[in-house]
């Protein structure tokens, strides 16, 4: 597997000399007939050929003209030392081959008063990395009536180890939840096209949209692209149609291999601060006096701003577990939190004890709640932490798939029971210790009212503030938890 961040390189020169190729041959054929390979008296035209070696490594592209009285054509293809590379290319091309040559008529000759049939394959080939390529091929077909047709077919190929690579291995397929969400972007891309939305067939798109395993995509220039031929979801007018979704709509459901591959940035945890996951943060000292505080169920429109000021105030960092319903509902509030460096928790999306569901219910619960909160806040939640503090072996495989901890607590506050700012802080100086999580809301005025006190009281007893993600790598163990401190 690729390791190396890489950008992508659009290439359209292969395009361009197919181009230029087609129109000098076909150019001089009406002139020079003998260039052309014609015998003059209406034969089959010699086909030119024309190679370039190893235009990408391992790579070879072949371009093969012909210009007969019934026909004209221009095929590019690719080549390499590896059958299972070239084979499904070659295939296809073959196909179309065979279709356009099967539309002519007596054989493949069409009366000299008619219009000449013509085929075209074109070649866009994009790089990304050392060894992985798209290549999308557009075959065009004209024989006959008042207009051709054009169909899309892209090869994605990895020539380090000489192979096709699948979608499967850039999103997991099985799961209906990456699946919905695959098919709601690329439909909400197809739809905001002025000049296609008017033509679309609802029924056909739905259908196809709705079938990931069948799409063509590609990958390149910071966008995962999928192709429906002319007719396919739209009618003639739209031609072919192309959603182009950028990787980081994407990011969320990507497999980390494949995230990797295509040099995506997976935000994660925090951002605009050195408190953010995986950044050159200084290690803590084991013997260190640390506290993590925490804030469940938001954002809130009114306590949540209260909160991040007086966390400013005094210097704090915090960590927030987020309700994916509330992000949506109040996405600037969460961008905020996120954007004060604060590191950014996820706790499900509307709140229900997760071991009274089955396990595609939990997973909806997580993957819908991380997939508003990053939309909301442009950054992944790499924590949980259950509603109710409410776990089972359900709950820990679904958050072990999603490759978040399960953070509970140690300190109560109880800020949701009493509702009182002088017992929230009393509580929590009580029974505050060396490495502990501090469970408050930043949806009750009376927790914000006493932060200021409670910031305060641990301040004097020596406490510096982490977020959770700080806290657990005090230790080297690691998995999905849960847990409830560090010492």
């Amino acid at each position: 597997m690729l390791k190396k961040k890489v950008k992508w390189l659009h290439i359209p020169l292969w395009g361009l000399l197919v181009g230029l190729a087609t129109v000098l041959l076909l150019g001089l054929s009406l002139v020079l007939p003998g260039l052309s390979g014609k015998d003059g008296n209406g034969g089959k035209a010699k086909a030119v050929v024309t190679e370039q070696k190893g235009v990408f490594p391992g790579l070879d592209l072949k371009t093969t003209v012909e210009d007969t009285d019934a026909y004209t054509s221009a095929v590019s293809a690719v080549s390499s030392d590896s059958e299972q590379v070239d084979a499904p290319i070659r295939e296809w091309i073959a196909e179309q081959e065979r279709a356009f040559h099967g539309e002519l008529d007596d054989g493949g000759k069409k009366s000299k008063k008619e219009q000449r049939a013509h085929l075209n394959i074109g070649l866009d080939p994009k790089q990304a990395g050392e060894s992985l390529y798209s290549l999308v091929f557009t075959s065009y077909q004209f024989t006959g009536g008042a207009n051709g047709m054009t169909k899309v077919k892209p090869f994605i190929v990895d020539m380090r180890e000489k192979r096709p690579v699948a979608l499967s291995e850039l999103f997991d397929l099985e799961d209906p939840e990456t699946a919905a969400a695959l098919s709601e972007k690329v439909e909400a891309a197809i739809k905001s096209q002025s000049k296609v939305k008017d033509y679309l067939f609802d029924d056909l798109l739905a259908m196809a949209v709705n079938d990931p395993a069948a799409w063509k995509w590609a990958i390149g220039d910071g966008m995962f692209s999928v192709y429906f031929d002319e007719y396919e979801i739209a009618a003639g007018a739209a031609g072919v149609v192309r959603a182009d979704v950028p990787y980081g709509d994407l990011s969320l459901f990507m497999e980390p291999d494949a995230a990797a591959r295509l040099g995506v940035d997976k935000p994660s945890g925090t951002i605009g601060s050195d408190a953010r996951p995986g950044a050159d943060v200084a290690p803590l000292d084991p013997a260190g006096k640390y506290i993590a505080l925490t804030f469940d169920d938001g954002p809130h429109p009114t306590v949540t701003p209260r909160v991040l000021d007086t966390l400013a105030q005094n210097d704090v960092r915090a960590t927030f577990f987020m309700l994916g319903s509330q992000a949506e509902f109040y996405p600037d509030m969460a961008r905020r939190v996120a954007e004060a460096g604060h590191e950014i928790g996820n706790h499900s999306d509307s709140h229900p004890d997760l071991t009274k569901y089955g396990m595609d219910g939990i997973r909806s619960q997580i993957k819908d709640s991380a997939r508003k909160i990053e939309a909301a806040t442009g950054v992944r939640p790499d924590v949980f932490r259950p509603p109710y503090g409410a776990v089972n072996d359900a709950v820990k495989q679904i958050a072990a798939e999603s490759h978040a901890p399960i953070i509970l607590w140690s300190v109560d506050s109880l800020d949701w029971k009493s509702r009182n700012a002088d017992a929230v802080s009393r509580l929590v100086a009580g029974k505050v210790h060396p490495g502990a999580i501090v469970l408050m809301h930043d949806i009750h005025a009376s927790t914000a009212d006493a932060l200021p006190r409670v910031i305060a009281g641990l301040k004097q007893q020596g406490y510096q503030f982490v977020t959770v993600s700080q806290l657990l790598g005090l230790a080297e163990d690691s998995g999905v938890g849960p847990y409830f401190y560090r010492e």
